[in-house]
């Protein structure tokens, strides 16, 4: 676990409750402007966001991660869904036979 932050509190949370939402809304309406409305294309940043969601990390998991392994999602275009399913498909069978050759977890 991470060690706690002095945003993490309850009431303070709750002291910048407006302007999270303020936040939240903005990106989202921007996100939906630029990629449903317009169809842009997504840049670096905006794919690197679409990967760490499919992924289920926090913002804080993601960059934790190294810049090689990060470089090779974006090589896999892992932000498209279909190519997401295939690619955590393939990384869960490898660690099913990682697992199963591990006298650890027999």
């Amino acid at each position: 676990y991470a060690k706690p932050h002095w945003r993490d509190v309850l009431w303070v949370q709750l002291v910048i409750l407006p302007y999270t939402l303020y936040t939240w809304s903005q990106f989202y309406l921007r996100w939906l402007w630029k990629f449903g409305i317009k169809r842009e294309e997504y840049g670096r940043e905006e794919k690197l966001y679409v990967i760490r969601k499919n992924m289920g990390m926090s913002a804080g998991q993601f960059s934790q991660m190294e810049e090689e392994e990060v470089e090779d999602m974006l090589e896999g275009e892992l932000w498209i869904k279909d190519k997401f399913k295939v690619w955590k498909d393939e990384k869960d069978a490898q660690m099913k036979i990682k697992m199963a050759q591990s006298g650890r977890y027999k």
